[in-house]
């Protein structure tokens, strides 16, 4: 690992623990050999607490690396970057001209003997017949009704039976196309295709996309209370931190247990099966950014070690 790499998983773990003038003191002596790495601004980008330098060093890393991983999302944010235009519905042709020399000349001269309806002959006997047939049928309505009464008879009260879906404290999303379909009928549809399975393993599969393993979910007693752990193997650094946001960003949508405290993000080594840090935040602070009441920003600085 070179020395500005070693530099700035050092000044990382600073920001995580909020210490951000000793994470500046660490990069600032580096910042001129680095004014290509675009993994310098980014971390330099966290350590600031300068509204301004924070965009100037977001719009460097844009300018170097157009597709670093958050970076789109995080400019949007600092208002760096208009957020996509909404297309404008087409407006509709106009409808063609009409003259009224268009018109048939002898449209004029018709007068309302013209629309009068023909009446067919046997209209009064159809009238008759119907007539008959709505006596026949209130004479059996009638008869269904008295006759059982009569003889002591007593219909049977329906009862109606409610199917109830039971919770779970966590329940999955179904792929990426729940955008489109009513949350109630989502979080129904993931609860049975799960039933009588692991949930937490179920949640490890969905999100092994963002470098989960497969038991890499699982709930224990932290300095937050009983706190949902989420492993992660991504590398330390810009990989890791766009990992965290990314599981953050998919449990927005679950549904979590009533005890459970905490979050917490544990970075490991996957290879050795070593744990190298594990952070949080409060049960509290994760439902305000599940609400969007705070940024993807304020949500990592949020984050601190929890054991």
């Amino acid at each position: 690992m070179s020395d500005a790499a070693q530099i700035l998983n050092e000044a990382y773990d600073l920001i995580e623990q909020g210490k951000l003038a000793e994470a500046r003191q660490l990069l600032d002596p580096i910042r001129a050999d680095n004014e290509d790495n675009p993994d310098f601004w980014w971390v330099y980008a966290h350590a600031v607490e300068s509204e301004d330098e924070g965009r100037q060093a977001l719009s460097r890393v844009a300018t170097l690396k157009p597709d670093y991983p958050g970076v789109e999302t995080l400019s949007q944010e600092a208002g760096l970057r208009p957020p996509p235009p909404i297309q404008a519905l087409r407006t509709p042709p106009p409808l063609p001209e009409i003259s009224p020399d268009d018109f048939d000349d002898d449209f004029g001269a018709m007068d309302e003997r013209d629309f009068e309806a023909e009446k067919p002959a046997g209209s009064s006997l159809n009238r008759l017949m119907l007539l008959g047939l709505v006596i026949v049928v209130v004479l059996v309505i009638v008869a269904l009704l008295v006759v059982p009464g009569l003889l002591g008879g007593n219909r049977p009260t329906p009862t109606a039976t409610i199917a109830v879906i039971g919770s779970t404290p966590i329940v999955p999303t179904i792929g990426a196309t729940a955008a489109a379909v009513d949350k109630t009928q989502e979080v129904a549809v993931a609860t049975a295709e799960i039933e009588g399975a692991d949930t937490l393993a179920a949640l490890a599969e969905q999100l092994s996309a963002f470098d989960v393993p497969v038991d890499g979910v699982q709930v224990d007693t932290t300095a937050l209370g009983n706190t949902l752990l989420i492993a992660t193997c991504a590398p330390r650094g810009p990989a890791s931190t766009q990992a965290i946001i990314n599981i953050a960003e998919v449990l927005k949508a679950e549904t979590l247990a009533d005890d459970v405290e905490g979050i917490g993000f544990q970075l490991m080594n996957c290879d050795s099966g070593s744990v190298s840090r594990v952070i949080g935040l409060s049960r509290s602070q994760f439902d305000d950014f599940a609400a969007g009441n705070i940024t993807q920003q304020e949500f990592q600085t949020s984050l601190r070690p929890i054991g």
